[in-house]
């Protein structure tokens, strides 16, 4: 277990003396909230399994900014939150059902951390992945068309570099654009370990090689611990995921016609050959002698 930090309290005509449990944000390490309990201690709500802060029972203070209101679907109707987020990194820690001095405080699962480190792993993600105050993750990416597959070329501050598949075969170029676009989007939720395609949005520059996107429930120090893991991997090719949700430097789709995975590029295609009389069906590989097709 992690060690916690502890702020002593005294006051002068108590001699009583209170300690009190510092907790911080999990993604980014900012101090969040201080609590007179452990917050393992405190019930857990039912619907989402965060921890239910009773405010005439005990001593706290929240180090939270006020973010948006938010309408909830659960199973008996809806359900309005206003959420306290983090002030450093704006993603949302803490919701109360009221706008002011609520009797309840839940703080979300898994948001916070008695470690100010213990998500960073000491490491700082770059600008380009940045987190919103609705909770979502945006991600600047620019994308090269070329090669017969997906790839993850560079991560900086400035954007995610993504190889995409060159689709130029198929002809048509709306059907081009449109396969390179599922492409991109298929090798991102792989790579990412997303559960649903859902989960990924472009939120500026659909038909532009420079695109933000919006990601939903994932925290900023995953996508890029996910994204280096990949672009580190050996094997420079698409990525697909294992039923675990590991990314795995296993083929992603391969361009049609290629003789060999070695070597890239238009002079490796096959060149088809005319049907004669002699071998109706060039493309195939020979059969034994005497046996028939």
């Amino acid at each position: 277990m992690p060690k916690r930090s502890t702020h002593t309290y005294a006051s002068e005509e108590n001699e009583d003396v209170t300690q009190l449990l510092v907790y911080y944000c999990l993604y980014c390490g900012e101090t969040a909230v201080i609590l007179d309990s452990a917050l393992e201690s405190l019930p857990k709500r039912k619907t989402d399994a965060s921890a239910v802060l009773e405010t005439k029972e005990h001593m706290f203070k929240m180090m939270l900014d006020k973010g948006e209101q938010k309408l909830i679907k659960r199973k008996n109707g809806y359900e309005r939150q206003f959420r306290l987020n983090c002030k450093k990194c704006e993603l949302p820690i803490a919701y109360q059902s009221v706008k002011d001095k609520p009797e309840h405080i839940f703080m979300l699962d898994g948001s916070l951390s008695a470690n100010p480190k213990v998500s960073m792993k000491q490491v700082e993600v770059p600008r380009c992945i940045q987190p919103t105050t609705s909770g979502d993750v945006k991600m600047k990416i620019r994308i090269t068309v070329e090669g017969p597959r997906c790839s993850i070329v560079d991560i900086n501050d400035d954007c995610v570099k993504v190889t995409v598949k060159d689709c130029s075969y198929l002809g048509d170029e709306e059907m081009v654009e449109k396969k390179q676009k599922e492409l991109l989007n298929m090798f991102l939720q792989k790579t990412l370990g997303l559960a649903s395609k859902d989960q990924i949005k472009v939120d500026m520059g659909d038909n532009m090689k420079t695109k933000i996107l919006l990601l939903k429930e994932i925290p900023p120090a995953t996508i890029y611990d996910r994204l280096q893991e990949v672009m580190n991997q050996k094997t420079k090719m698409g990525f697909v995921t294992a039923p675990g949700g590991v990314a795995t430097a296993e083929l992603f789709e391969r361009m049609p016609g290629t003789e060999s995975t070695d070597t890239y590029g238009t002079e490796n295609l096959r060149k088809r050959q005319k049907p004669t009389k002699e071998n109706p069906f060039p493309d195939q590989p020979h059969l034994p002698s005497g046996a028939k097709r």
